[in-house]
């Protein structure tokens, strides 16, 4: 039987697997304070988890205040729901809100001690296929490692995480939905779609000019400042606030890929693409809003990722803006995270109090596109 093994910053230099996609990513990860790359995470360490040949990040997280919801339960569904709900026009969303207001009394901060399994830092987490027997030894790793944590899976679906759903429930975690999610995945589906045609008449005909080749180092705080006008000043503070080192360690990440629009030499819109195994998400995106909506900035960083998927590659459009993603050939699915909690009968509370939640939310999901 394999063992899996868990590195610090301290022995990470002894990972064979220096080959790995992501072993500079999760390099910077352990080179680095976390609050350095993700201003609003201070509350989390970061290992390297090794089992047979595959690597991924591990992400220890305690409570603290204002954090960002990667590494915080009740952010996400505390925190991030209510806002997501805000935007909706959801009949009965005040009484809704008032739900998760009283539920969020009860639910203790001890909820946010919890260690996470391929956690990235990112709204949406790619993740490699893994064995019944390799979950296994990473159970037996992080519940001797941290033993009253709970353990965590982001980000999974039945179209790009089937197998490892059904090895998880095998295990006896618990299913809890998370959000709506959009995926693009069959090429001649998205290159008859009429937005996408429409879309590459615009990319024909702009003006504006489309580069993968600039210095993303260069113009690392006018990407922070984009996608933050987006992201975190439009839509949430609780979504990660990425820095310049962030980004200036992505630039020469093996997984990643930045694509710019620029007017003259003047960045106007960017995208950092995360790719594993075939999958490939944007979690960095940003456009200037200061510019009108028929320039189509946002649309043609849409196309040009699109662009990549064909027989061997899909593209994990994360949530939001979902008509827009559905135009363009996506197909919507409900995200889930799985868990299994620690024998505290404190934190089993809380999380019973969060399945009840979840049964509003699954509800709310079935019947509305967002």
């Amino acid at each position: 039987m394999m063992k899996a093994r868990l590195y610090s910053s301290v022995d990470f230099a002894e990972c064979p697997l220096t080959k790995h996609p992501l072993y500079s990513y999760i390099q910077t990860f352990l080179r680095n304070d976390l609050s350095n790359l993700v201003e609003n995470c201070s509350n989390a360490d970061c290992y390297a988890l090794e089992v047979g040949q595959k690597l991924l990040l591990v992400v220890d997280a305690t409570y603290e205040d204002s954090q960002t919801y990667p590494t915080s339960l009740r952010a996400q569904y505390l925190d991030y729901a209510q806002e997501e709900l805000f935007l909706t026009n959801i009949k009965g969303k005040k009484i809704l809100t008032k739900v998760f207001q009283i539920i969020k009394i009860f639910v203790p901060k001890t909820i946010d001690e919890a260690v996470y399994v391929g956690n990235y830092l990112l709204s949406t987490n790619l993740f490699q296929e893994f064995s019944l027997e390799e979950l296994q030894e990473i159970e037996t790793l992080l519940k001797q490692r941290f033993p009253t944590k709970t353990i965590v899976y982001r980000s999974q679906n039945q179209l790009l995480n089937q197998q490892l759903m059904t090895h998880l429930a095998t295990l006896n975690y618990q299913p809890f939905i998370s959000r709506q999610v959009f995926i693009a995945h069959q090429a001649q589906t998205i290159k008859q779609k009429k937005s996408f045609n429409n879309d590459r008449r615009l990319a024909a005909k702009t003006t504006l000019d489309v580069r993968t080749d600039f210095d993303v180092k260069a113009y690392s705080e006018r990407i922070v400042e984009l996608y933050s006008q987006l992201y975190i000043t439009k839509y949430s503070q609780i979504n990660p606030q990425y820095t310049p080192t962030f980004i200036e360690s992505m630039a020469s990440a093996e997984n990643t890929c930045f694509t710019g629009i620029f007017e003259d030499e003047k960045l106007v819109g960017v995208t950092m693409s995360w790719e594993l195994d075939g999958m490939l998400t944007v979690p960095i995106l940003g456009y200037d809003l200061s510019y009108p909506k028929k320039v189509g900035i946002y649309r043609l960083l849409t196309y040009y990722t699109l662009l990549r998927v064909d027989e061997t590659k899909v593209f994990h459009m994360s949530s939001g803006v979902g008509s827009f993603k559905l135009s363009r050939g996506a197909v919507y699915l409900p995200e889930y995270i799985y868990f299994k909690s620690s024998a505290s009968s404190r934190k089993k509370y809380s999380l019973w109090l969060l399945q009840k939640l979840n049964k509003l939310l699954v509800y709310i999901s079935k019947k509305h596109v967002f």
